[in-house]
């Protein structure tokens, strides 16, 4: 009879609205789904917040126009337990500042376990393989089993973010450090440095406003597998930290079971990601 009277007095014009609106108040106020097992709604109940904001850059495939693999998969772990998700694009320094001094933002995805953010939570569960591509001229560099050897190369990479390390793996080479990408892609185009490291869409974005065609010029690129992972990150001061421990507890248990059931398949395949492997590997064990 309530129901009725609401309808009534908003005219009808609401009425999706109104139904919503009831749905929520049913769902907040009444246990987790049926479907969570206890585990999980042991650790949702341990939450004491049901609105979630995540924030990233707006990257193709991943987080772009709310869709893409990181969106999809934190609305299909959090929302059918009765959390609310907000997804905002900013830029990385601003959704990594805005979780970790001002808690603004609940949880940022693609960050790896070796961050300059201080104390962070993560899940044990990857969301993305790390990849990274190299740029070169043409015949400069060479690759064995898909990773480049940059032996005695000047190397040039974005200031702080230590993306590869000289050593074994990659050969001995002199880093040299710049502001942004466009200044790296110019120092390489002025043959002061031999190559220039990022991830594959920053350099062709980059290249696209230089007008540079990175496949009909004098460049190559080698893109590859570092054998890392990007996670999805929750901020670990001491305030928030029981809080975002269970929800990063969630977040494995819930991609488990959308692995069991072959969503999360789906999720990647539909953006022609690759899943990272260790995903498949401890859901079976």
């Amino acid at each position: 009879m309530a129901i009725l009277k609401t309808i009534k007095k908003n005219n009808f014009a609401t009425l999706r609205q109104i139904i919503t609106q009831y749905f929520l108040t049913f769902t907040f106020l009444s246990p987790i789904s049926v479907f969570a097992t206890e585990e999980i709604k042991t650790y949702v109940n341990s939450v004491d917040k049901r609105k979630l904001t995540f924030a990233a850059p707006s990257w193709e495939g991943l987080t772009e126009n709310g869709n893409g693999v990181y969106w999809e998969i934190i609305k299909a772990v959090y929302e059918p337990l009765g959390f609310e998700v907000k997804l905002k694009n900013m830029s990385w320094n601003s959704a990594m500042k805005l979780m970790t001094e001002y808690s603004i933002v609940d949880g940022v995805p693609g960050e790896t376990l070796e961050s300059n953010y201080g104390e962070l939570i993560y899940p044990k569960l990857p969301i993305e393989n790390e990849y990274l591509a190299v740029l070169f001229r043409k015949g400069s560099v060479q690759a064995k089993d898909g990773i480049p050897d940059l032996s005695d190369k000047k190397v040039a990479m974005r200031k702080g973010y230590e993306l590869i390390e000289s050593g074994e793996e990659y050969g001995q080479f002199e880093l040299r450090e710049y502001g942004n990408v466009k200044r790296g892609i110019k120092k390489l185009l002025a043959g002061k440095v031999d190559v220039f490291v990022d991830e594959l869409a920053e350099i062709e974005k980059v290249a696209d406003e230089l007008k540079i065609d990175l496949y009909e010029s004098d460049f190559e690129i080698i893109e590859f597998q570092t054998g890392e992972y990007y996670y999805l990150s929750f901020d670990g001061h001491s305030h928030k930290a029981s809080r975002n421990k269970s929800l990063a507890k969630v977040y494995d248990l819930r991609v488990l079971e959308l692995n069991e059931s072959g969503e999360l398949d789906d999720i990647y395949e539909r953006w022609d990601i690759d899943k990272p492997a260790i995903i498949d590997a401890m859901t079976h064990q």
